[in-house]
């Protein structure tokens, strides 16, 4: 399994796939739904950098192993930011295909978040917490571009506004 980053009280669901090996264990333990199994559940309890490693025992007696390293992140940490893509491709292959803020577990609420066009037009509005815009107006799709976006938000209690350009390309 790659790397990977989670947000303070998630969780990893291990899938090591299968394998000849028996007679598991994982080390540490901390966090570990069931340290004799391949495929635990892994939920770190504090914030900071953790390396996991599962031990197999083979039929023939050989030992293999294999790491997993997850950082943890408190979001409570995090810096009062929205951050944006510059670039979006809402091109359908469910890559990128979305302007949205990339932080959200930063934000306590989304109060508004606008896309204009080059001349001033609205062609996106949400004040909703998944707020996406998928490069549309009027449910068709707009001309490649550069486009403003204004976004105002709570986080930690104070309100915060945020603007800037994004390109759209297809």
């Amino acid at each position: 399994r790659n790397d990977t980053i989670i947000y303070l009280g998630g969780e990893v669901e291990i899938n090591a796939g299968s394998s000849c090996l028996n007679n598991f264990s994982w080390s540490p333990f901390d966090g570990v739904s069931d340290v004799s199994i391949p495929n635990p559940v892994i939920s770190p309890t504090s914030d900071g950098d953790y390396t996991y490693t599962l031990t197999g025992v083979g039929t023939n007696g050989c030992l293999e192993q294999d790491t997993i390293r997850i950082r943890v992140i408190d979001p409570d940490k995090l810096p009062c930011k929205a951050y944006f893509p510059n670039v979006f491709t809402p091109n359908g292959d469910g890559v990128n295909d979305r302007f949205k803020v990339l932080n959200e577990i930063a934000i306590d609420e989304i109060l508004s978040f606008e896309v204009f066009d080059q001349v001033g037009n609205r062609v996106y509005f949400s004040a909703s917490s998944n707020g996406a815009w998928d490069g549309s107006y009027w449910e068709q799709p707009v001309n490649p571009g550069v486009f403003y976006y204004r976004f105002k938000y709570l986080c930690k209690g104070e309100e915060v506004f945020d603007d800037g350009t994004v390109t759209l390309m297809r």
